[in-house]
């Protein structure tokens, strides 16, 4: 926590006002044991363990302003070389005029319109290939309205542990329907074919400044 004055005119304090300006605030994280608590958001953290399918952040704090999203030793357990990407669904909503991706890098470009899930990171099974994805969500205002204006954007990028492979961006659009101007309380992860997650996977969720 710090503390600044606002308000009055220049050259004068008012009363202070408290404010969380920290960088980031872990709100939750995925956890290898069911019913564990983050203390600072009082959010019940999602189980995640080797076959895990599906990880559900629910009753997301409203406490800050903006969301940041996390993906660490990303992988899948189905013993095959072949890539999986993560698939996101906000508030529950699996509507299939919604979502909207665009993709980036180097090399090629690719988009899905008009989906019932934001697609993201391909994940691959270590053991097949030797690596695993990183990546990161950031999510701007996630806890307010859009006053009415029916559509959201955020971006991302994500990485593989691998020396040939080249930083991949992400943008998400969330368009054409009065839920895209609701806050957004619920994030669902799951993943292409229903393959489950590998062994270490992580996902964390921080919530930045106040609201």
């Amino acid at each position: 926590m710090t503390r600044r004055i606002i308000g009055g005119p220049a050259g004068t304090s008012s009363a202070p006002a408290t404010q969380n300006n920290s960088a980031y605030v872990l709100i939750a994280e995925t956890m290898p044991t069911a019913g564990t608590i983050n203390p600072f958001s009082g959010m019940t953290n999602p189980v995640m363990i080797d076959g895990t399918t599906v990880v559900d952040f629910t009753n997301i704090s409203q406490s800050y302003r903006d969301l940041r999203i996390v993906f660490d030793s990303m992988g899948h357990n189905t013993n095959n070389g072949s890539g999986y990407r993560i698939m996101m669904t906000l508030n529950n909503d699996t509507n299939t005029s919604r979502y909207y991706t665009r993709v980036e890098n180097r090399e090629t470009t690719w988009n899905t319109d008009n989906t019932n899930y934001f697609y993201f990171g391909y994940m691959y099974r270590p053991e097949n290939t030797t690596w695993t994805g990183t990546g990161e969500i950031y999510i701007p205002g996630y806890s307010k309205t859009r006053g009415g204006w029916n559509q959201r954007t955020f971006w991302g990028f994500w990485s593989h542990m691998n020396q040939s492979a080249y930083l991949i961006t992400y943008k998400f659009d969330y368009y054409n329907s009065a839920d895209a101007d609701k806050a957004i309380t619920r994030i669902t992860f799951r993943n292409e074919s229903d393959v489950a997650y590998r062994l270490r996977s992580k996902i964390s969720l921080y919530g930045i400044g106040a609201v």
